[in-house]
């Protein structure tokens, strides 16, 4: 057997060399190769998420121009004022979000503002002279079309940009110009208002800029870590589109370009020297690139289709699940539920404890709902403290309903921030999929509703979608105008009724009542209105409308040489916690001069039991005013005896369900009885409203009840009457009948 040829030396060194040469070429190919293909991978999810910020900036920014559109319509339906401009004004920023404020500037000067606060250095500014914005707003006039101008500093501090809307007016001279509508975006806001200060905390810049005709202008923001030169970064511009310009959304972030040719290069050559692991290393380096970028490109989806703070689905992955359900529902009648929740309580919780505590909030939210749910179900973060959840496979009411109280229930448990817990709640709105629309297009829609009529409930609202919600909150905001309406226009009324010392058989006050004279449908009570006006925030001027009429009944009583008597006036629990409440309260009585102790504020059992040293803080700043202060429906709530002891009140006032009963019912008469008898020790004094006959009066005056109140001495009526009738010196109540006719002849 002859012997294998040996290769000489030299020829086997330049084998060698060549299979080096040869592997490290390959390898050093297929690097070059894999890095270009991600990197276009790369760079089309940063686009993506470009593109994202880009929009939400432009949804911003159109919102303003929503407003100055309804303000100018406002103007020129108006023939150039703008009656209730603050209203406007404030249910356009609560309703859009994202406004920083709204002004009007007839003949480019600035005239209103709101909110006022903070920015009164702008009222009489002339837009039409400044030379840092003169030119924009000629040109929106010039083009009649609304101009974005700025961003630049504000005369009252801070960098805003203005959308100014040019009024134009028609009248007997013709066709001129009013003015401007403009709407105020504070630029930090507008960036905060976006996901930009969450990447940037992740290692991504971005810059905003001016487009010209002549390109991409320089940057008017940009971020810290904002490099003078880029090196080795990926980047991707997106125009945002505004009236009368467009800007420029600059994102990038490193990319480890060299670095990973260095990395292939010198693993080629130090693998190249054993043949043997040269050929699995030089294939094996793209795939482990791949790898590192393939990490990269996940976490870039990730940012486009969830939640960065809570790691919830986000809006575009929802819609998605919907639109993937709604096919799934082609084949199959799956049943689902969608619930929209809102958080109650949050806005209180980031204004006490700031961001950082709130979004621990949102975390520890966005975990109790995902354990709440099955794997299946999808949770979704939609906006700032707005949650959806899809509930696969349900389809009985009763079924969501009970999810839905078990998710409140987790929401409502307590969570601590700085050593202390606070607590929230969560309103629920309901539709089943796809019974109550078979378009999904409407299942957020509809789901939104359901949720505006759960607020309306309380701040644990729960509520189905109904096809006649949508007219129920077209009815409900009518009131709500018309309520408004009725404030200003003076369309209110107390009516009074008397209250009666059982003892002495004397008419000793009054409770004011408040009536609403509706123009068109009549006299209304207050269980018509009083709920709008408590869920809108009008019961807080209305109640202090009702404690000024008060205050001059018992003034107008003093001037005509009248008998004293108290008049006592119920406060709303929401009411109660309005941080003004002393301070107007003075205000009103030391402005009417009158006694104090003659108005008699009455607080219902359910405001004290909440927060009871609270209450007790709040009671007594009212008794150093020298008020007389009773608690209202008394019974009807949880407070304990040891609660009442605390309580600084001067009268009990038993709730009429306890009086209708009395006279036949053994329990009704014991529970008078037992409160009259504690009260007593307590040194209160005790009322009984809903007195209708004389056998309840009877039984009342038996158990030492104090003060009587109800149809059997009175309805209530105008102050005109009682101040007739108040004209005797005793007024007992076996002449009330009597002064009644004679003042109802002269009235």
């Amino acid at each position: 057997m002859s012997e294998l040829p040996v290769l000489p030396v030299k020829k086997r060194h330049l084998y060698t060399l060549l299979i080096f040469l040869l592997c490290l070429i390959v390898g050093l190919f297929w690097t070059r190769q894999a890095i270009k293909a991600d990197e276009k991978d790369y760079l089309s999810l940063l686009n993506d998420v470009a593109q994202a910020q880009a929009d939400l900036i432009e949804r911003r920014l159109s919102r303003s121009m929503l407003a100055t559109n309804f303000l100018a319509h406002t103007v020129i339906e108006n023939g150039g004022s703008a009656p209730k401009f603050e209203y406007h004004a404030r249910r356009l920023i609560e309703t859009l979000g994202g406004i920083s404020n709204l002004q009007l500037a007839p003949d480019g000067i600035v005239s209103s503002i709101y909110p006022l606060a903070g920015n009164e250095k702008a009222i009489g500014h002339n837009i039409l002279e400044h030379d840092a914005r003169r030119d924009e707003a000629w040109q929106a006039i010039n083009e009649n079309r609304t101009i974005m101008a700025g961003p630049f500093e504000l005369i009252q501090g801070g960098v805003a940009v203005i959308g100014r809307r040019p009024v134009t007016i028609r009248d007997d001279t013709g066709e001129h110009f009013w003015g401007f509508a403009c709407a105020l975006i504070f630029l930090d806001e507008l960036i905060s208002a976006t996901d930009l200060p969450v990447l940037e905390d992740k290692g991504y810049r971005f810059s905003l800029h001016h487009n010209s005709s002549a390109g991409r202008g320089e940057s008017f923001y940009r971020t810290a870590n904002w490099p003078s030169v880029p090196n080795n970064e990926q980047q991707v511009e997106h125009r945002v589109q505004i009236p009368g310009s467009s800007w420029s959304l600059v994102v990038s972030k490193d990319y480890p370009l060299i670095p990973s040719y260095i990395t292939g290069a010198l693993l080629s050559v130090l693998l190249a020297g054993l043949v043997s692991l040269l050929v699995y290393r030089i294939l094996h380096q793209p795939e482990l690139l791949q790898q590192k970028l393939r990490e990269s490109r996940a976490k870039l989806e990730h940012l486009s289709f969830y939640d960065i703070l809570t790691g919830l689905a986000n809006r575009k992955l929802f819609k998605q699940e919907l639109l993937r359900l709604n096919e799934d529902n082609q084949h199959s009648q799956q049943g689902a539920v969608l619930l929209y929740m809102d958080l109650s309580g949050f806005k209180r919780i980031n204004d006490s404890y700031g961001r950082k505590a709130g979004d621990q909030v949102l975390i520890e939210v966005s975990q109790r709902l995902r354990s709440g749910v099955r794997a299946n179900d999808m949770v979704a973060r939609l906006g700032a403290d707005e949650f959806a959840i899809l509930l696969k496979n349900v389809k009985s009411t009763q079924g969501a309903r009970r999810i839905a109280e078990s998710l409140q229930f987790a929401i409502g448990q307590s969570y601590l921030l700085e050593q202390q817990e606070v607590q929230i709640s969560a309103c629920v709105g309901i539709t089943m999929l796809p019974a109550d629309n078979p378009d999904a297009g409407c299942w957020l829609q509809n789901a939104d509703l359901a949720l505006y009529a759960a607020k309306q409930q309380g701040k644990d609202g729960i509520s189905f979608f109904d096809p006649h919600i949508q007219t129920a909150v077209t009815q409900g905001l009518q009131l709500e105008q018309e309520l408004r309406q009725a404030l200003e226009e003076d369309q209110l009324a107390l009516f009074y009724q008397p209250q009666v010392d059982l003892k002495q058989q004397q008419v000793i006050g009054y409770e004011a009542l408040i009536r609403w004279q509706h123009p068109e449908k009549g006299l209304q009570s207050p269980l018509s209105f009083i709920p709008v006006a408590e869920e809108c925030g009008l019961i807080v001027p209305i109640g202090y409308w009702v404690i000024e009429q008060a205050c001059r009944m018992i003034k107008h009583r003093e001037e005509q040489g009248l008998e004293s008597r108290f008049v006592a006036v119920n406060l709303s629990p929401v009411q109660f916690q309005d941080p003004q409440l002393i301070t107007r309260i003075r205000e009103i009585v030391h402005r009417i001069e009158i006694d104090p102790a003659l108005l008699e504020i009455e607080i219902t059992e359910g405001s004290l039991i909440e927060d009871v040293g609270q209450a007790v803080e709040v009671l007594h700043r009212m008794r150093s005013l020298g008020l007389t202060i009773s608690i209202d429906d008394f019974g009807t709530g949880y407070s304990s005896l040891a609660q009442l002891k605390q309580l600084p009140v001067d009268r009990l006032k038993i709730d009429r369900s306890f009086i209708v009963g009395l006279a036949s019912d053994p329990d009704d008469q014991m529970i008078v009885g037992a409160v009259v008898a504690m009260a007593h020790k307590l040194g209160l004094k005790v009322v009984a409203e809903g007195i209708e006959t004389e056998q309840q009066l009877a039984m009342l005056t038996s158990c030492h009840c104090d003060i009587g109140q109800g149809f059997l001495f009175g309805r209530p009526e105008p102050e005109a009457l009682h101040s007739v009738e108040s004209l005797k010196e005793q007024c007992s109540v076996e002449s009330v009948k009597e002064q009644r006719s004679v003042v109802q002849g002269q009235v």
